[in-house]
């Protein structure tokens, strides 16, 4: 009796979307398993940090191949704690996908450092977001200093000048004695001259360092949507500025075009008027001939033209004259 070879199961394709790569993290000597795609899709800092974006060509076939020893594979946060891990994980990988997800301030606060830290920017704008209503001024200022946080910093400033209680020792100790110096000058002038200045102006140039600081860093926290609407801004900046040269060059063509037509106007006026004076310069006013001069087409003198009333006698023709026994002539 012979025996059958066994069947070769037939080939199958791997869905791109939901055939999941998981990897093995060790914080602190506590595993944990995931899959990839989160953590790559939203750092690129963070994948390419421990390498998430290569092919692990290790990975077992079989998911309870390695087992017995997982930490050997597993990508080590030997700085990092397992409730911090395991807070941020909540909101990487959530487990309820409905209503609002509800962490305590601890937790919020392993979200905002891990997710600093990492640059996980959409998870570190949701743990500002909610850890805003839990601190008090001194955290703010804090923590805003920390992590870079410039409404935190901002804000605790101003609480501190501008409330009822004065600040205690216990409250300098907290923030460092330089700070609350500068915070204590701050009130004083408030409360001597309120409007001399606003709280924030003088919040921000006293603290400008600090302030400076942490605008250097926010293109590093970007967020999705604050990229894109940065670029929108700076395309329609862009836009603007073309449509504003497109202007400037269109005005400077028509003044040019301006200045060219003026320069035709003037030097053809000047044609005019000299071809008017040479019209002037050549015009001669003519005399009217008399009847006399038309006749006898000689030129006329009117010193020679006869008085009274043989004034026409020259007009007719001359008389015959015959002679007189005495050889005077007597007109016929």
């Amino acid at each position: 009796m012979t025996q059958s070879a066994p069947q070769v199961p037939p080939p199958c394709n791997l869905d791109e979307e939901y055939y999941w790569d998981f990897v093995t993290f060790s914080a602190r000597g506590h595993l944990f398993r995931v899959p990839k795609y989160r953590l790559i899709s939203e750092s690129e800092h963070f994948s390419r940090k421990y390498a998430l974006d290569r092919d692990s060509g290790s990975e077992p076939e079989n998911e309870y191949d390695s087992v017995e020893d997982p930490h050997l594979s597993a990508v080590k946060l030997d700085d990092v704690s397992a409730e911090e891990f395991r807070s941020f994980l909540k909101v990487v990988y959530p487990k309820v996908t409905h209503g609002d997800l509800t962490l305590s301030k601890d937790e919020w606060l392993s979200v905002l450092k891990l997710s600093t830290r990492w640059q996980f920017n959409e998870f570190r704008a949701q743990a500002i977001e909610r850890l805003s209503d839990y601190l008090d001024p001194i955290e703010k200022i804090q923590l805003g200093k920390e992590y870079n946080v410039e409404a935190w910093l901002l804000s605790g400033c101003h609480e501190l000048v501008s409330r009822e209680s004065v600040i205690s020792i216990e409250d300098a100790e907290k923030l460092n004695w330089k700070v609350a110096l500068n915070l204590y000058i701050i009130r004083d002038g408030f409360k001597t001259y309120p409007l001399a200045e606003p709280i924030d102006d003088q919040v921000r140039r006293t603290f400008s360092t600090e302030f400076e600081q942490i605008k250097s860093s926010q293109r590093t926290y970007l967020t999705a949507s604050e990229r894109l609407r940065e670029m929108q801004e700076e395309e329609e900046m862009r836009r603007e500025m073309e449509e504003l040269a497109a202007r400037e060059a269109e005005t400077h063509r028509l003044n040019a075009l301006a200045a060219e037509e003026e320069k035709r106007v003037g030097e053809l006026a000047l044609e005019l008027e000299n071809s008017r004076q040479k019209l002037q310069s050549l015009r001669i006013t003519p005399a009217t001939p008399s009847t006399k001069e038309e006749l006898s087409g000689g030129s006329f003198d009117p010193e020679m033209t006869p008085k009274g009333d043989n004034a026409n006698d020259s007009l007719l023709p001359p008389a015959k004259t015959k002679k007189t026994k005495k050889g005077s002539c007597l007109r016929a």
